[in-house]
C-alpha cells in the first residue's frame, strides 16, 4: 500500500491512499472549515465540521491532529519523548 500526502499547514492536508494495484482505497482533507474522509469501496464520503474533532474520532482519542500530522512525516507527536526503557510486558517506560 501506497500513500500520498499533500500538505499545507496550517491551512491543509490532502492524503491519499492507494491499494496494491494504484486504486484508491481513500482520500482524506483537512482545512479550516472541515475535514473530508472519502471511501471508494465502501461509496461513503464522511464530512466533520471540526477537523480536530474528526481526527479524534478517527483514532480513538489516541491523537490529535497535530500528533497525526507529526507521526505522517515520520516525527514523534508533540509531548512524547523517546522512551528509554522497556518492561517485560512490552509497555514503554519514560
Amino acid at each position: 500500500t501506497s500513500a500520498v500526502l499533500l500538505l499545507e499547514r496550517p491551512e491543509g492536508l490532502s492524503l491519499t491512499v492507494l491499494g496494491p494495484f494504484g486504486s484508491v482505497l481513500a482520500e482524506a482533507a483537512a482545512r479550516p472549515d472541515g475535514f473530508d474522509l472519502l471511501l471508494p469501496r465502501q461509496h461513503e464520503l464522511l464530512h466533520e465540521d471540526d477537523p480536530a474533532r474528526a481526527v479524534q474520532e478517527l483514532t480513538g482519542g489516541a491523537l490529535d491532529l497535530d500528533g497525526l500530522l507529526a507521526l505522517l512525516l515520520g516525527q514523534l507527536p508533540p509531548g512524547l519523548g523517546p522512551a528509554s526503557e522497556v518492561r517485560g510486558e512490552g509497555r514503554l517506560r519514560r
